[in-house]
C-alpha cells in the first residue's frame, strides 16, 4: 500500500452522492490477494532452492534468501490488508491504535529493506565481475551477513519516527459519520469552502512534507538510481568481456578446460540474473514513484475535483499493485536466467521442475 494511496481517500459525502464507487475497485484488492498467495508460494520455493546444498554456500544466495523472506512478509501484509478490506471493509492499520503505528513502521521498513538488500546483492556481482580475485576475499557469507545487518539496523533506526507520528484518530473529512483513520498525529487539515467541510491533507504541513520526500528518496528514488548505475556498469562490463573472448578466439587460441568454461558460464548467468531482477523491480516501481513525485511537487486535493481526486486515488492503487508484482515474479526471473539456480531447482524439486523451472538440464 502506498502512503499517498492511503491518504487520498474519498470522504463519506462523496459516497452518499454516488461519486465514489469503491465496490467497483474491488478487482484491485482481489488481484492483490491472488498475487500475495502466488508470491508466497514462489518465494517459498526460492528459499527452498537457495538453501539447497549446491547454492547455500554462495554469498549471493544469502542475499536472495533474505530478500525472499522479506518479500514474503510484504506480500502477506498486503494480502491480509486486502482480505480485511474485502471482507470487513476496514484497513489493517485502522483496526487499533497499536496496529496503526506498527503497520506503518513495519511496512515502510520492509519496502526499503527489500530494495537495499537487492542492491547489495547486485553490487556483489559487480565486484565479482570486475575483480574475481578480490571477490573471493570480500564476497563471502560472513560479509553478506554483516552488510545485511547494517542495512537492517540503519533502516530500523531511520523509520522509528513512524511509531511516534502515526495515530488512530477521527477523520474530519467524513461529514455524515464518525470514522477513525490511521494518519499522522499532526495538524494536517484545512477548511474547504466549496464543500463546507474540513478536509485532511497529508502534505499540509511543511515538516511532514519534508519527511515524505525523505521516505520517497530512501525507499524509491535513490534505490532506482543506484540500480540503473549498477545495471549499466555490469552490462558494459559483460560487453567488454564478450569482445575480449571474440578477440582471443580470432587471434591467439586460448585453451580452457570444460570446468573453467562452466564456471564462467555460471558467473555470467548469475550476473544476468541480477540485472534482470533489478530491471524488473525498476519497471514495476517506476509508475508509483512518478505519481508520488507528482503529488509531492504540489498537487493538493483542494485543487482537484471530486472525480479527479478519486481517479488519482485509484491510479495510485493500480500503481501500488504493479509494485506488488515484483516480489511475486522474482522466482521466475531466477529460474529463467540463472543456470545454477535452474539446475538446483530441477534436481531438488523433481515434481515441480516442468511447471516452474522449464525443461530439465541434463
Amino acid at each position: 500500500m502506498s502512503y499517498f494511496a492511503n491518504n487520498f481517500s474519498s470522504p463519506s459525502y462523496l459516497v452518499q452522492d454516488g461519486l465514489s464507487k469503491d465496490s467497483n475497485q474491488n478487482w484491485v484488492k482481489v488481484a492483490a490477494l491472488i498475487c500475495a498467495g502466488l508470491g508466497t508460494i514462489h518465494n517459498g520455493l526460492s528459499v527452498g532452492v537457495l538453501t539447497g546444498k549446491d547454492l547455500r554456500r554462495l554469498s549471493w544466495s544469502m542475499y536472495l534468501i533474505v530478500v525472499a523472506v522479506v518479500d514474503t512478509i510484504w506480500l502477506n501484509i498486503q494480502g491480509l490488508d486486502a482480505f480485511l478490506q474485502l471482507q470487513f471493509e476496514i484497513k489493517m492499520e485502522d483496526t487499533s491504535p497499536a496496529g496503526c503505528k506498527i503497520f506503518n513502521y513495519i511496512f515502510r521498513f520492509i519496502v526499503q529493506c527489500s530494495n537495499w538488500i537487492l542492491i547489495a546483492a547486485t553490487f556483489e556481482r559487480l565486484v565479482f565481475l570486475f575483480s574475481p580475485a578480490r571477490a573471493r576475499v570480500y564476497c563471502r557469507r560472513i560479509v553478506a551477513c554483516g552488510v545485511m545487518s547494517v542495512i537492517v539496523i540503519v533502516l530500523l533506526a531511520y523509520n522509528l519516527r513512524e511509531i511516534f507520528v502515526w495515530e488512530l484518530s477521527d477523520d474530519p473529512s467524513f461529514k455524515y459519520e464518525t470514522k477513525f483513520t490511521c494518519r499522522p498525529a499532526l495538524n494536517l487539515t484545512y477548511f474547504d469552502a466549496t464543500s463546507n467541510t474540513t478536509i485532511y491533507s497529508a502534505l499540509a504541513d511543511g515538516n511532514h512534507k519534508l519527511w515524505a520526500w525523505s521516505y520517497l528518496v530512501i525507499g524509491s528514488l535513490l534505490p532506482f538510481l543506484v540500480m540503473v548505475v549498477l545495471d549499466a556498469t555490469m552490462i558494459i562490463r559483460l560487453v567488454d568481456i564478450g569482445k575480449q573472448v571474440i578477440k582471443g578466439k580470432s587471434g591467439k587460441m586460448v585453451k580452457m578446460s570444460s570446468v573453467m568454461k562452466i564456471q564462467r558460464s555460471e558467473r555470467t548467468t548469475n550476473v544476468i540474473m541480477m540485472i534482470t531482477c533489478t530491471i524488473l523491480v525498476m519497471i514495476l516501481m517506476l509508475p508509483l514513484m512518478i505519481m508520488e513525485v507528482y503529488i509531492l511537487t504540489g498537487v493538493m486535493e483542494s485543487d482537484l475535483t471530486n472525480r479527479q481526486s478519486l481517479d488519482l486515488k485509484y491510479g495510485l492503487q493500480a500503481c501500488d499493485f504493479m509494485r506488488l508484482l515484483a516480489p511475486a515474479l522474482k522466482f521466475w526471473v531466477f529460474s529463467v536466467t540463472s543456470s545454477s539456480y535452474k539446475f538446483t531447482c530441477n534436481k531438488d524439486y523433481q515434481i515441480t521442475r516442468y511447471m516452474v523451472c522449464g525443461m530439465p538440464l541434463y
